[in-house]
């Protein structure tokens, strides 16, 4: 389940109202490697960042996000157009999540912590989708 963080609710809110939530900024998704559950009052240094070889940040600008669009019951967002990827060339790890933060302010504003560890070999690609959705938020 999709976390924002209080920065991130906010952020939500202009999103969902078809709003650019960061202006002419960007944002970047990070992997995560420690065993947490973010919750919104989480600070940042308590994720571990994923340092895996070829492992970097992957950013977009605001301009990327789309939406809201409707799904089901749900209005959704898109964030940085179709997937944020990532490859593994060497030192693998496990990757517990993703979290999402602002360039400006350096401030998270969502994360996901998988239901499954992902497990990254050399040689693997990770993708990851998302499209937060009024409800679907913690």
């Amino acid at each position: 389940m999709i976390v924002a963080s209080r920065a991130g609710r906010a952020f939500l809110a202009k999103a969902l109202k078809g709003e650019n939530p960061g202006g002419s900024g960007g944002f970047a998704v990070h992997l995560f490697v420690n065993d947490i559950t973010p919750v919104p009052a989480t600070p940042l240094v308590s994720f571990t960042e994923a340092s895996f070889g070829s492992y970097a940040l992957v950013g977009r600008t605001y301009g990327t996000t789309t939406g809201p669009t409707l799904d089901g019951d749900d209005q959704q967002v898109r964030m940085g157009g179709d997937f944020f990827e990532f490859n593994c060339t060497s030192a693998p790890e496990t990757v517990y999540g993703w979290y999402l933060t602002d360039d400006a302010s350096g401030e998270w504003l969502l994360a996901d912590k998988y239901d499954t560890p992902h497990v990254l070999e050399v040689g693997a690609v990770h993708r990851v989708f998302i499209d937060p959705k009024v409800g679907q938020c913690g």
